[in-house]
């Protein structure tokens, strides 16, 4: 009797252990990294209409345009990124001049005038939305500082 005692005392601690493994491994398997890739928009649970954009590895709080397919940086963020863009009140332009360079842009036009030439775009540069000055990524992105990944966009 007193063996058989034993012998069942001896099988309920191998279960129990058993047990303790499986679910520290089930725990393990939860916790652990994996390869599994998730989008910039799921991760910062950021709506499908609006767009992404990380400033100095934070998350920045600027509101981004999409119009058409074409993201447009605020004029804010563009002036923080290079300081060589303007903005003429009275004359209603955008300026950026570089050594070399004049830039003249009007706002909902689809080109601009580089040092007098008129130059076609794809899409309108400047758009003004709700009193805020929007500039096209497209045309900005080699002209400012930083780099910029399209992998938050798209």
């Amino acid at each position: 009797m007193r063996r058989i005692k034993a012998i069942i005392t001896i099988v309920i601690v191998l279960l129990a252990l058993a047990a303790l493994g499986i679910a520290v491994h089930k725990v393990m398997q939860m916790m652990a990294p994996s390869t599994e890739r998730v989008s910039l928009q799921e991760y910062f649970r950021i709506p499908e209409d609006e767009v992404l954009t990380i400033q100095d590895d934070t998350l920045a709080q600027k509101n981004v345009c999409v119009r058409d397919g074409y993201v447009y940086l605020p004029f804010s963020l563009v002036r923080e990124l290079n300081d060589r863009f303007y903005w003429d009140e009275e004359m209603q332009h955008l300026i950026f001049t570089t050594g070399t360079e004049k830039h003249l842009i009007t706002a909902n036009e689809s080109f601009y005038y580089l040092n007098d030439v008129k130059i076609e775009a794809d899409c309108e540069i400047l758009i003004e939305e709700a009193e805020e000055l929007y500039i096209s990524l497209d045309y900005v992105e080699d002209y400012i500082e930083g780099t910029i990944s399209r992998n938050a966009f798209w």
